[in-house]
């Protein structure tokens, strides 16, 4: 009973020092304690680039979007989100476009106007801090399609080998006239042109056509079906 005697003014003491320690409130809480705000996830964000051999004053027409893909260039989708830097853009465009990582003299973004067939391309001025998600998002919905431009170089134009790494992401379709994987967006202009297995049939040389072979001074054994094929057109 002593010890509880002596304590209780030492509580008491306590009590009017610290009330809110060792006091408990009674009623409602006037304000609530304070939670931990959850991190605000970047939203994704997907832009359309087509990669341009140069500086263009208006948008390709279909005939040389056709010539810009057997190049490696053309459109591609990169998936980017709020948070991406220049230097990641940078490094994401290498990957889509395997072309860009060779451009030392620097590259510009332009934006097309409004319409339809070939549109005018205006220049997206870059920021302090170059072309990043931020600035990409605060364009207008209709400028999420934008073209690539090499600022002091001109790219070529000359087609790539479908085995070549500008292909490898794209998807791919067998072509059953000469059984090659063929990009998807390139697989219809190919169907035309492909007469490869027309040519060298097992029906046209049983028919005795074999003279169009015979006229070709060079010929090759294909690796894959065996056949004498004119070495100009081996590789397709």
């Amino acid at each position: 009973m002593r010890e509880q005697r002596r304590t209780e003014p030492v509580q008491m003491e306590m009590t009017r020092s610290f009330p809110g320690i060792f006091t408990r409130g009674r009623g409602k809480r006037r304000f609530r304690t304070a939670s931990p705000v959850p991190a605000r996830r970047p939203r994704p964000l997907d832009v359309a680039f087509y990669l341009l051999p140069k500086r263009c004053e208006k948008t390709p027409k279909e005939e040389e979007q056709i010539v810009h893909m057997h190049a490696g260039l053309g459109r591609r989708t990169a998936h980017l989100d709020e948070s991406t830097t220049h230097e990641e853009l940078c490094d994401a465009l290498k990957v889509l476009f395997p072309k860009l990582g060779s451009v030392t003299g620097g590259w510009l973004l332009y934006k097309p106007s409004g319409g339809w067939g070939s549109r005018q391309l205006n220049l997206v001025t870059p920021s302090d801090t170059g072309y990043t998600g931020v600035m990409l998002k605060s364009l207008s919905p209709g400028c999420k399609n934008l073209y690539i431009a090499p600022f002091q170089e001109e790219l070529s134009t000359n087609p790539l080998p479908l085995t070549d790494v500008a292909f490898s992401n794209r998807p791919k379709a067998t072509c059953q006239k000469c059984g090659l994987a063929i990009p998807l967006p390139l697989l219809t202009e190919h169907i035309k042109s492909c007469d490869i297995m027309d040519f060298c049939s097992d029906d046209n040389l049983a028919n005795g056509e074999t003279s169009q072979l015979e006229e070709r001074q060079y010929m090759q054994e294909c690796p894959v079906c065996a056949k004498m094929i004119p070495t100009d057109i081996i590789e397709l």
